[in-house]
């Protein structure tokens, strides 16, 4: 029987088998040991930027955190400013207003979302905003008057700026609002002093020189007199009364006015407010009868005390509480109050008479301005002389319907022995 073959059976080719199936295991090991050093190597790569990532978003936390903090801190800048602080977008939305600008138009509520029209309603300030933004030009340093049941009236001064991008366009604007009502006051007050001190020195200098040739006409004028009595001429001794009289008159005038040009010389001193308040009731007990006007005054207590120039305060309240009394009609009413605040002591007297216009409002304490037809008008200029020589403040409120009221305030600190 034939014997057959087989191709393995023979050692070359089982050599040749074996050192395929040598190869293919190096070969395989060798790419085995390619993948586990690919893998090793994206394993590496993927950890690296894992880390990477992590490391980025922890970043990018940290300075969300840092923006939101420095936002927070702006916001809180802000609205600690006194000055008030509106942004207003293109199409007059406000996008944020601080709390200052709440307080100036009395809002309690955000107005962020609100039409600025809405929020502002001085009509001349729409057109300022409408202006800046067709523009894009600033508007600074304008003045307007606001007033809320909260803050009452306060004039504020605005600037408006744009805000415009990098391509040119006007995204906004910025307004900057800063109340000037007490600078303004201040203002009014310094200009007063100086106005008075100018009319203080024309008015002694004109005081002087008229004294004495004045003094030679009331003289003349009662020799004059008496020798027309002498003589038996009744009717022109009574013309030569009325030179008399008019001399006398004018040396009263012109006593005022040294009085007013020489500087107010304070002597303090403990009294009673009752006494003050009692002896301004016996000094207006004549005019309250002939006036038919009912003068009420609060009695604060005979144990009441404070420190002053009794002489002078007196002065100052009779000639208030006079012209309180003489600006009213036959069953009208005068109070006088007395108060005491944390670091003051006031004086209100007010009247339900016919009031004071309001022009003539900002020059009642200058020197000659009267609206009486016989008055000096030096009366209320040397009662502003005397609380301003205590350190205080003379302050009228007034209106056709409702009267009028003079405040004096007094600082306590001027009251400590």
């Amino acid at each position: 029987m034939e014997t057959t073959k087989s191709i393995v059976g023979t050692p070359d080719n089982l050599q040749n088998v074996l050192a395929s199936a040598r190869e293919a295991f190096e070969l395989f090991e060798r790419q085995t040991g390619l993948l586990e050093s690919s893998f090793s190597y994206l394993e590496k790569d993927l950890a690296r930027s894992s880390g990477a990532l992590r490391l980025a978003d922890d970043s990018l936390r940290e300075k969300d955190k840092e923006s939101k903090r420095v936002l927070t801190h702006l916001h809180s800048v802000l609205e600690s400013l006194s000055d008030g602080v509106f942004v207003v977008d293109s199409n007059g939305l406000v996008e944020f207003a601080n709390s200052s600008v709440r307080k100036f138009f009395g809002e309690t509520r955000d107005l962020a979302g609100s039409l600025y029209d809405d929020v502002v309603t001085v009509p001349f300030q729409k057109d300022r905003l409408k202006g800046v933004l067709e523009t894009a030009r600033a508007d600074l340093h304008r003045e307007f008057e606001m007033g809320s049941a909260q803050t009452g009236r306060v004039l504020l001064q605005s600037s408006m700026s744009p805000v415009i991008s990098d391509n040119g366009d006007v995204l906004g604007v910025v307004e900057i609002l800063r109340d000037i009502t007490q600078q303004r006051q201040v203002d009014r007050q310094l200009k007063h002093h100086r106005h008075m001190a100018a009319l203080g020195e024309m008015a002694a200098g004109v005081a002087h020189e008229i004294r004495n040739p004045l003094g030679s006409i009331e003289g003349f004028a009662l020799l004059l007199k008496k020798d027309l009595d002498r003589s038996g001429l009744d009717s022109h001794s009574r013309l030569a009364e009325r030179i008399v009289q008019g001399a006398e008159n004018l040396n009263y005038v012109v006593s005022n006015l040294l009085d007013y040009a020489r500087p107010v010389r304070l002597q303090y001193e403990m009294f009673s407010v009752h006494s003050l308040l009692c002896s301004l009731r016996d000094c207006l007990t004549g005019v309250v009868r002939e006036k038919q006007v009912d003068l009420v005054i609060q009695d604060p207590g005979e144990e009441m005390q404070m420190r002053g120039d009794l002489r002078q305060l007196r002065h100052v309240l009779i000639n208030l509480g006079r012209n309180a009394v003489e600006a009213c009609v036959p069953g009208e009413k005068v109070h006088v109050e007395f108060f005491i605040y944390q670091s003051e002591v006031a004086f209100h007297i007010s009247d339900n008479g016919c009031g004071i216009d309001a022009p003539d409002l900002e020059r009642i304490f200058d020197p000659f301005f009267t609206t009486k037809s016989a008055g000096t008008g030096l009366g209320l200029s040397f009662c502003h002389k005397i609380v301003e020589a205590h350190g205080g403040e003379i302050m009228v409120h007034s209106d056709k319907s409702n009267g009028t009221v003079f405040q004096v305030i007094i600082p306590m600190w001027r009251n400590s022995i």
